[in-house]
């Protein structure tokens, strides 16, 4: 019969001195008849100088250029996104433009025109001088076109010691009610009073 003890197994031990031996008298001219060891830690030792070589030459830069890119992609990503955004709203924004395209027009032909405003300038002298008040300046020059707006002539009006306060009033609201009457020419009921 046999015995039922365990058999124990025995761990191969690592004999540091037999190591030390193998890397004793190595020829460089004839690594093939290297003992294992060394062979193994040159290949080892190879692979790793190659790796930093190649880390240190090509892939060094390419890890730039990729994180460049990746930040690049990124406000790319963000700059699609708002673009998305947007033309996923384009019908509401045209709907919007044309809108303000409207009643910009609608704004424009309530303007007066070049024969309205002479017409208009004309009233306001006569209004002015039937209240004893002289006029300082009047020039009706070009239209200056500016970058969003185009300005008219100006008008400065002085009055002499007999012209009071109300004098410049009445100018005041007589100028009022031709500028309305200019604006909406159909709205002349709505206005009250005479020059």
């Amino acid at each position: 019969m046999k015995s039922s003890t365990p058999k124990t197994r025995r761990q191969p031990s690592i004999d540091l001195n037999r190591l030390a031996d193998d890397f004793r008298g190595l020829d460089p001219n004839d690594p093939g008849v290297w003992p294992l060891a060394p062979r193994v830690v040159f290949l080892v030792a190879i692979l790793v100088a190659t790796i930093a070589g190649a880390w240190w030459f090509f892939w060094q830069d390419q890890m730039d250029t990729l994180t460049q890119r990746e930040a690049e992609e990124v406000t790319l990503r963000a700059d699609w996104v708002g673009k998305k955004r947007q033309s996923v709203n384009l019908d509401v924004h045209l709907q919007q433009l044309a809108e303000i395209d409207r009643q910009f027009g609608a704004l424009l032909r309530q303007l007066p025109n070049r024969v309205e405003m002479e017409s208009l300038l004309a009233n306001i002298n006569q209004a002015g001088l039937g209240r004893v008040l002289q006029f300082e300046l009047f020039k009706p020059g070009g239209d200056v076109d500016g970058a969003a707006e185009v300005v008219e002539p100006v008008v400065q009006l002085h009055g002499d010691a007999r012209a009071g306060v109300h004098s410049h009033l009445e100018v005041q609201l007589s100028l009022a009610e031709l500028l309305h009457r200019a604006a909406h020419p159909r709205g002349r009921a709505h206005g009250g009073g005479g020059l």
